[in-house]
């Protein structure tokens, strides 16, 4: 954490106390790596998460429509396991206000998903976040919760629809070691298709018997 421009912030806040934005500044310098978004600065000293939590809950004070203040709020809830049902109403609070950012969307399917429910409704954000900004990341979690959807329906039963979510993730696994970026991505895509291929070679080989 840079403790010289928290100090500052400190002095400037104090002197100027209606300022959202110097708040805002310094709940994300407190929160840190457990903000989870470029604008982190490193900082992985828990107990400044607390300073950063009252700092955008006074930038919600001040400016209620500044959505960044929600989303970050529901990183540090999430990130540090005090509150998941509150910070999935803060992002959906924050989306209510910018319903097509993709790190808020993200973060949403992240949440939703944690408790290894919802895997349906993350594929829609996933393909809702592929319709504004395509990338490697929406391709990749995007096969993730196909996997995920495609182990709940075999479990219950519906086992065609199970192993066509199988097939489905394959095609997002192979569009991630298609596109520039991320090496570690692509490797993990790699094992994931292994691992796809595996449940539909298991299907046909119970069609055989």
């Amino acid at each position: 954490m840079n403790k010289s421009k928290v100090k500052y912030l400190t002095a400037f806040i104090d002197e100027t106390p209606d300022s959202f934005q110097s708040y805002y500044q310094r709940g994300v310098l407190y929160g840190g790596k457990y903000i989870e978004s470029d604008e982190c600065c490193g900082s992985n000293d828990v107990e400044n998460v607390h300073e950063a939590i009252k700092d955008f809950e006074k930038v919600i004070e001040l400016s209620p429509d500044f959505a960044n203040a929600y989303f970050h709020k529901a990183c540090l809830y999430f990130a540090l396991d005090i509150d998941d049902e509150e910070a999935c109403e803060l992002i959906e609070h924050a989306l209510g206000i910018e319903p097509n950012n993709v790190d808020f969307l993200i973060k949403h399917s992240e949440i939703i998903t944690y408790h290894g429910e919802n895997a349906h409704i993350a594929i829609e954000i996933m393909d809702k976040v592929i319709s504004i900004q395509p990338s490697l990341l929406a391709f990749y979690l995007k096969g993730l919760h196909l996997m995920s959807d495609a182990e709940y329906d075999v479990f219950v039963g519906n086992v065609d629809n199970g192993y066509l979510s199988y097939e489905k993730a394959i095609e997002m696994f192979n569009m991630v070691i298609a596109m520039d970026g991320s090496s570690e991505y692509k490797q993990k895509a790699s094992e994931f298709i292994d691992e796809c291929l595996e449940h539909l070679r298991a299907k046909n080989d119970v069609a055989k018997n």
